[in-house]
């Protein structure tokens, strides 16, 4: 079985040269870019792909170098027919190298916050674009922009996929992580002269890989290809390789074995069958992005491309869900500084405090994920009015006590003294 390669996709001004730390995009499709790579800045970067999603509203022109940078890939732009899926990989030492035998479109020069920014943005400013359109987070990963809100979805994939679930007693997960790695077994040896003794190798470094926020990911990728998905534009976005880079390093067979069998999962479900345009982002060790805050905003009158404060915006609802699976996906389970709590037919977060090296923190919002400053706040007001209030009292006592008239006892025997003519 021979996988099918991709069009390659590389950010960052227009020349030529490749820098393995640059960020890279893979536009995966049916054919396979031709010529040389050309490389963006930031800037470039960001409003060919913000025009690629139908988001470059949001984005001013005039903020363009070179007006060559919205011509590269346009002969595959995603059509209106097909959803489209915007991948982003994580962690990647050399990002142009994730996908065998796919050349980039193009790079991105510039390490700066404008690129993450328009990935986290990026399905909120789609929903806000076209309000037609609703945005539903199915877990920490992956955000659905579709025509209807996917609660039956959303209780799935915290069926199958939630964190707080104990791996061993979570069958479904188990027996798919198992059977993405016999998959990966197969296809990495069947075209391979190895011997007996090197395979078994090979299998047994790939049962060596553990780490539970890797197998979720690749678990839900697999499960999300495989089932039927009505949303419009999905983001997914992977952090799963930085996990295991800080545990094993980038040098351990377990880091090189989980980026292949990303990478190569997410080939196989992307040949010309695929029901998806896709688009795959690969950002360097140097860059990450944490999670998709998937902010609606307001559109821009083609406001300047800029750094804008990280913040987290969910459901339009602001504080009440109809399920307790909605409330926990679209609150990050409360920010986990709480817990999701019923009230009627209404789910929303309950805050409580944590302790931090002996410090107790407050937390508030309609997700508990802004720190709560009202019990400080009052202590130093009420304080400041007590004590301005007695400031004050003391003032007036003193000059009470100096204006008062002397008993007639001292007055017959004070003494007036005259001056002399």
């Amino acid at each position: 079985m021979k996988l099918l390669g991709p069009i390659a996709v590389l950010l960052g001004s227009i020349s030529v040269g490749v820098a393995a730390s640059d960020a890279a995009v893979f536009q995966l499709s049916d054919s396979a870019a031709k010529g040389r790579v050309p490389v963006l800045n930031g800037v470039d970067a960001v409003l060919n792909l913000a025009d690629r999603f139908g988001v470059s509203g949001f984005y001013d022109l005039e903020e363009l170098t070179d007006a060559r940078s919205l011509e590269i890939g346009q002969n595959s732009v995603p059509s209106a027919q097909h959803p489209q899926l915007l991948l982003v990989v994580n962690g990647v030492e050399n990002p142009d190298s994730l996908f065998e035998n796919a050349k980039p479109l193009f790079e991105v020069s510039e390490e700066d916050n404008r690129l993450l920014d328009f990935l986290s943005q990026l399905p909120g400013d789609i929903a806000r674009i076209q309000p037609e359109l609703s945005l539903t987070r199915l877990s920490e990963e992956i955000s659905l922009v579709s025509e209807t809100t996917e609660d039956s979805l959303v209780h799935l994939w915290h069926q199958h996929f939630d964190k707080s679930l104990n791996r061993e007693a979570n069958k479904f997960l188990d027996d798919t992580w198992e059977t993405l790695k016999d998959t990966f077994y197969l296809l990495s040896v069947q075209d391979s002269a190895s011997t007996p003794e090197e395979k078994r190798n090979h299998k047994r470094s790939i049962n060596l890989i553990s780490d539970e926020l890797f197998i979720n990911e690749m678990a839900q990728l697999e499960y999300f290809f495989d089932k039927p998905n009505p949303a419009r534009t999905t983001v997914i976005n992977l952090n799963s390789l930085v996990s295991i880079l800080k545990k094993a390093g980038k040098e351990s067979r377990t880091y090189e074995l989980a980026t292949r069998i990303m990478g190569d999962l997410i080939m196989r479900h992307s040949s010309q069958s695929s029901p998806f345009e896709t688009t795959v982002v690969v950002l360097p060790l140097s860059q990450q992005l944490t999670k998709i805050s998937a902010p609606l905003r307001k559109r821009a009158e083609f406001s300047p491309i800029s750094k804008r404060a990280e913040e987290q915006v969910f459901a339009s609802s602001d504080s009440c869900y109809s399920t307790i699976e909605l409330c926990k996906s679209s609150t990050s389970s409360c920010s986990g500084h709480g817990s999701c709590s019923q009230s009627g037919d209404c789910w929303s977060c309950v805050c409580s405090s944590t302790t931090t090296d002996s410090k107790t923190t407050n937390w508030s919002g309609a997700a508990c994920q802004k720190i709560d400053y009202s019990v400080e706040f009052n202590l130093f007001l009420w304080t400041g009015v007590v004590l301005t209030f007695l400031f004050v009292s003391g003032v007036k006592l003193l000059a009470s006590c100096g204006s008062e008239e002397l008993p007639g006892v001292l007055v017959a025997a004070t003494v007036v003294k005259k001056s002399n003519a």
